[in-house]
């Protein structure tokens, strides 16, 4: 067993003080190793969103992102990015209504 001072006996230079500071100041910002589920969807919104208006599919991209081990259902994939698009104040991408050619009216 080692014997030791209180840390409130224990004193600091405000230099070193100071120098820590700055140290820690001036640390990058560091990448979180995981993230959630919703969180990566989020990332991804803007290429997912792209895809969808390349004609693709919830349930095509949800397979998309299971081969990369990102497991989510169609459904829960559908939510995530409404909620991401509703949270990022982005408007809502609206759907074109196909019309009949006016010569088969």
């Amino acid at each position: 067993m080692v014997n030791r001072k209180s840390n409130a006996a224990v004193k600091v230079k405000t230099t070193m003080l100071d120098q820590a500071a700055s140290l820690l100041d001036d640390l990058p910002e560091k990448p979180e190793a995981t993230v959630s589920l919703r969180q990566a969807i989020e990332l991804l919104q803007d290429d997912l969103r792209s895809s969808l208006d390349k004609g693709y599919g919830y349930e095509e991209l949800a397979g998309v992102l299971a081969e990369q081990g990102i497991e989510i259902s169609p459904s829960t994939l559908k939510r995530y990015l409404a909620l991401s698009q509703k949270e990022s104040g982005r408007p809502r991408r609206r759907r074109t209504r196909r019309t009949k050619p006016e010569d088969e009216e």
